[in-house]
């Protein structure tokens, strides 16, 4: 101890320390000190300064800037976030996604209906069948066992001769001019290629009873009415245009695509394909 230290300056720490020859019970006295230095550590921590107040809410470039509210301290009010994403979770949006439009939109609108439109327009409608050996399917007729069975032995259909302006009827019999149309497959088909040969493309026509020009088969503008079946066992489809060739084509399910002695090609063997469904006509 200093040596010029006061006496009554030690008397007195002393008896704020509760030592000396006047203390109290050393049980009292430790309670009592550590209430003292308790409050001191609280008035310690009472005195720091607040935290600062947290950065403003600011969204990611490209997005909406939201603006919360603020209180009377001037702190932000802002929502309430959990860790688990929970009820009341802020959650960040995806970078490159837009705010405020569903998913979807208007665009999932307009393809769908394109789409529903799309499929409405391949579904193939049945029509009347304009001749007894035609189904109710465009470009389609019934196979040989259906027209044995049914008694349809004889083809008919119209031919024009356009110098004299007459119309006459045409009548094949079923089994003897397919007959000669399988065998005229039967012996060319690896040398036809698939195209169709000069006996198809330029067929032989009818003469005229008056003046013996050709008479050209009669093929109307409605594509649905097209006699397939009389102009196969005549072997004249080379008469229709190539976008009658190319609309049985699509009605078929072939390929329509080509010049017109490949899609005739494909009318012939469809059709026969159609009647007797072997190997022989297979494309």
């Amino acid at each position: 101890m200093d040596p010029n230290t006061n006496p009554n300056d030690r008397i007195n720490l002393d008896l704020s320390l509760g030592i000396g020859p006047h203390a109290k019970d050393p049980v009292e006295q430790h309670g009592k000190f550590m209430e003292l230095l308790r409050s001191v550590s609280d008035s310690t921590q009472n005195a720091q300064p607040s935290p600062p107040l947290p950065p403003l809410h600011t969204m990611p470039p490209g997005y909406y800037n939201l603006t919360y509210p603020q209180n009377a301290a001037g702190q932000l009010l802002l929502p309430p976030i959990t860790n688990q994403g929970g009820v009341g979770a802020l959650e960040t949006p995806r970078p490159g996604t837009r705010l405020g439009r569903p998913p979807g939109g208007h665009h999932a609108r307009r393809n769908s209906s394109k789409a529903a439109a799309t499929v409405e327009e391949n579904v193939e409608k049945d029509i009347i069948p304009p001749y007894p050996w035609a189904t109710t399917r465009p470009a389609r007729i019934h196979n040989l066992r259906y027209l044995y069975v049914n008694n349809i032995n004889v083809i008919f259909g119209q031919v024009h001769c356009k110098p004299c302006e007459s119309t006459q009827t045409i009548k094949y019999n079923l089994t003897e001019k397919f007959g000669e149309l399988y065998r005229y497959i039967y012996d060319n088909k690896e040398v036809l290629r698939h195209r169709a040969s000069k006996v198809w493309s330029c067929p032989k026509l009818t003469p005229c009873c008056s003046c013996k020009n050709g008479m050209k088969p009669v093929i109307g503008e409605n594509k649905e009415e097209i006699n397939w079946l009389f102009l196969l066992l005549g072997q004249m489809l080379g008469c229709c245009t190539l976008d009658q060739l190319r609309y049985f084509c699509d009605k078929t399910s072939q390929h329509r695509t080509g010049a017109k002695d490949r899609v005739l090609y494909i009318t012939y063997f469809g059709l026969c394909k159609q009647l007797e469904p072997c190997d022989l006509f297979s494309l």
